[in-house]
Protein backbone atom coordinates (compact mmCIF):
# COMPACT_ATOMS: atom_id res chain seq x y z
CA UNK A 1 0.00 0.00 0.00
CA UNK A 2 2.87 2.12 1.05
CA UNK A 3 4.24 1.34 -2.49
CA UNK A 4 1.33 2.79 -4.04
CA UNK A 5 1.54 5.75 -2.42
CA UNK A 6 5.00 6.55 -2.84
CA UNK A 7 4.73 5.90 -6.43
CA UNK A 8 1.45 8.61 -6.80
CA UNK A 9 3.07 11.42 -4.93
CA UNK A 10 6.58 11.12 -6.85
CA UNK A 11 4.18 11.32 -10.03
CA UNK A 12 2.23 14.33 -9.04
CA UNK A 13 6.04 16.02 -7.82
CA UNK A 14 7.58 14.75 -11.63
CA UNK A 15 3.99 15.98 -12.81
CA UNK A 16 4.22 19.42 -11.19
CA UNK A 17 8.11 19.82 -11.45
CA UNK A 18 7.36 19.58 -15.67
CA UNK A 19 4.03 22.49 -14.57
CA UNK A 20 6.74 24.24 -12.67
CA UNK A 21 9.73 24.16 -15.69
CA UNK A 22 6.91 25.19 -17.86
CA UNK A 23 5.95 28.46 -16.34
CA UNK A 24 9.78 29.65 -15.94
CA UNK A 25 10.59 28.94 -19.99
CA UNK A 26 6.75 30.94 -20.58
CA UNK A 27 8.82 33.43 -18.35
CA UNK A 28 12.09 33.43 -20.07
CA UNK A 29 10.35 33.91 -23.47
CA UNK A 30 8.21 36.81 -21.89
CA UNK A 31 5.49 34.72 -22.98
CA UNK A 32 3.51 34.95 -19.20
CA UNK A 33 0.52 36.19 -18.53
CA UNK A 34 -1.65 37.11 -15.25
CA UNK A 35 -3.62 34.20 -15.42
CA UNK A 36 -0.39 32.00 -15.72
CA UNK A 37 0.42 32.95 -12.06
CA UNK A 38 -2.78 31.31 -10.83
CA UNK A 39 -2.52 28.92 -12.63
CA UNK A 40 -1.15 25.77 -10.27
CA UNK A 41 -2.31 21.90 -11.68
CA UNK A 42 0.01 19.16 -12.67
CA UNK A 43 0.45 18.93 -16.10
CA UNK A 44 1.05 15.82 -18.11
CA UNK A 45 -0.53 12.58 -17.65
CA UNK A 46 -0.66 11.96 -13.84
CA UNK A 47 -1.87 7.89 -14.76
CA UNK A 48 0.90 7.80 -17.28
CA UNK A 49 3.57 9.65 -14.74
CA UNK A 50 2.47 6.97 -11.75
CA UNK A 51 3.22 3.98 -14.11
CA UNK A 52 6.55 5.64 -15.10
CA UNK A 53 7.64 6.78 -11.58
CA UNK A 54 6.84 3.31 -10.94
CA UNK A 55 10.81 2.32 -12.24
CA UNK A 56 12.36 5.00 -10.27
CA UNK A 57 15.41 4.53 -8.23
CA UNK A 58 14.08 6.04 -5.11
CA UNK A 59 11.33 3.56 -5.21
CA UNK A 60 12.62 -0.28 -5.60
CA UNK A 61 15.96 0.11 -3.43
CA UNK A 62 13.55 0.44 -0.78
CA UNK A 63 10.91 -1.30 -1.24
CA UNK A 64 13.43 -4.20 -2.50
CA UNK A 65 15.31 -4.93 0.65
CA UNK A 66 11.56 -4.13 2.65
CA UNK A 67 10.55 -6.92 1.09
CA UNK A 68 13.82 -9.24 1.17
CA UNK A 69 14.40 -8.61 5.26
CA UNK A 70 10.45 -9.46 5.50
CA UNK A 71 11.29 -12.54 4.13
CA UNK A 72 14.53 -13.43 5.75
CA UNK A 73 12.30 -12.70 9.31
CA UNK A 74 9.89 -14.97 8.40
CA UNK A 75 12.10 -17.48 7.04
CA UNK A 76 13.93 -17.39 10.45
CA UNK A 77 10.85 -17.64 12.70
Amino acid sequence: MFLILDTYYLALERAFRESYNLFVQKLARGELTPSDLYDVKPTGSVPRAFFRSLNSFSIWPFYAALVIAVLVVWCLI
